[in-house]
């Protein structure tokens, strides 16, 4: 629990780091905008009552239209977010979030006015004057009624947090990641570890993971006889699926450390493994990611071909190939996979490497701390509004 909390708080902290990317901040402007803009036309219609004074149901109306306006704002984040992860920065979900806090702020302040308004010296302003001290007292009942009526009524924007029950459709996701195991890799590895646990826990539950990395086989090939190898027992690399993400988190601690680089080996042998126990299964996204900090062992630089001479290789991967320099090293492997147009990260410290996990996983992952930020804002409003009474008469 105390490890969810931290982890909350520091979700918040994401979307205010990356502030200055925004190009949402409009979207609090138009939804207060869009509060004044119906109060406005809204109070065209309404007439003095028999009961209620006009500025007292204009203050109702206030209440109102703020909370349709929550209850559109929360229905279409929630359900949208429930499809896929629509938002493209961790800005947009701070701005969204600020939406909804600003329409729960306005009704907060309007409530402290209309309850202070049934205070003795200021009733006769809410509740047209009676005749008799009777009259008083049963309109000052009707209106308490409709103060009431709509506290109730600011409960309703909770109700859309029922779209996370829908069974929508959801994407079915693979994510292949091969982890350059070499001895070079043991000031990465353990931030690696921690940097994919992160990632992992985040990815939606129709992902289906293939971790893989290197083994001690160290069996030489040339480029052509190893594309044209087709049972991946021959071929260097250790290789596990997994269906569910905490298995892969799991399966991370025992990775171990072997000596030398067969970067062309295990992507290759990773790709019969992947196509094979995933013969029978359907994806709509596929995504590649490999972690390395280095040059092949068994290939010289004089090597011509490369993966995406490969067409089936790209195919399957939908050309989602990604690749992570752990070093920043411009040899002829990160040389040769930039041509190819394959999306090359850098990743030589904790923030870069963690970055790009990030980036490359932003079409499988969901942010989980996002939903649960928008119903603490609903549910502490709930709190204060329901903590918020008339003035006694």
């Amino acid at each position: 629990m105390e490890d969810y909390i931290t982890s909350l708080f520091e979700a918040f902290g994401n979307y205010i780091n990356v502030v200055a990317e925004s190009s949402q901040w409009w979207l609090i402007l138009a939804t207060l905008a869009a509060i004044w803009l119906l109060i406005i036309v809204s109070t065209k219609f309404i007439q003095d009552s028999e009961v209620l004074t006009r500025e007292f149901k204009i203050l109702t109306r206030i209440i109102l239209i703020s909370i349709c306006v929550e209850f559109i704002l929360l229905s279409w984040f929630l359900y949208n977010w429930m499809q896929t992860e629509f938002y493209q920065s961790d800005t947009e979900k701070l701005v969204h979030t600020l939406c909804i806090i600003s329409c729960i702020i306005i009704e907060v302040i309007v409530y402290k006015l209309l309850a202070n308004g049934f205070e003795r010296e200021k009733i006769k302003q809410n509740i047209n004057c009676p005749i008799t001290n009777g009259d008083l007292v049963h309109k000052n009942k009707i209106a308490m009624q409709q103060f009431k009526k709509a506290k109730l009524w600011s409960i309703i924007p909770t109700l859309s947090f029922l779209v996370l029950l829908l069974p929508l459709k959801k994407d079915k996701n693979l994510v292949s990641f091969i982890l350059d195991t070499s001895s070079s890799m043991d000031t990465h590895i353990e931030d690696g570890k921690e940097i994919l646990t992160k990632s992992f826990q985040n990815i939606n539950n129709d992902t289906d993971i293939i971790l893989s990395w290197f083994s001690e086989n160290n069996l030489k090939k040339d480029f052509t006889s190893l594309i044209n190898t087709k049972d991946r027992s021959e071929l260097d690399g250790v290789h596990q699926y997994f269906t569910n993400k905490e298995s892969a988190i799991e399966s991370l601690n025992t990775i171990e450390f072997t000596t030398l680089t067969p970067l062309f080996e295990t992507i290759w042998s990773n790709y019969l493994y992947t196509t094979e126990i995933t013969q029978n299964k359907k994806y709509d996204n596929t995504i590649f990611v490999l972690v390395t900090d280095g040059e092949d062992t068994y290939f010289s630089e004089n090597t011509h071909n490369f993966l995406c001479d490969v067409s089936q290789f790209n195919d399957f991967y939908q050309d989602n190939i990604n690749i992570i320099n752990l070093e920043g090293l411009n040899n002829s492997f990160f040389e040769k996979a930039i041509d190819c147009n394959y999306t090359i990260y850098e990743g030589m410290d904790t923030y870069s490497y963690s970055q790009a996990i990030q980036d490359i996983l932003k079409d499988v992952k969901k942010d989980y701390y996002f939903p649960a930020w928008l119903f603490i804002c609903c549910f502490s409003g709930i709190i204060i509004l329901l903590l918020i009474k008339p003035k006694k008469y």
